[in-house]
């Protein structure tokens, strides 16, 4: 079983190898995935879903690796 603090800091690693502003923080015994959206005003930050975190940031085997050793299918 992974821990939580984990995970984050997974994803994390993960994020920060491609150069994403795209972050997962642990608060309060949840998991936030947040990404940041642009607007006319700039930029600001938007909670989303571990999926759109995952396909959407990350190349290819980072999720590979992320789904194996979590057990996710």
């Amino acid at each position: 079983m992974v821990s939580k603090q984990e995970k984050v800091d997974d994803i994390n690693k993960a994020l920060k190898r491609v150069g994403s502003k795209a972050y997962a923080e642990f608060k309060d015994n949840r998991i936030n995935y947040v990404r940041y959206g642009k607007s006319s005003f700039g930029e600001y930050p938007m909670k989303v879903s571990l999926n759109e975190i995952m396909f959407k940031e990350m190349h290819g085997e980072d999720i590979r690796a992320i789904r194996k050793k979590w057990g996710l299918k």
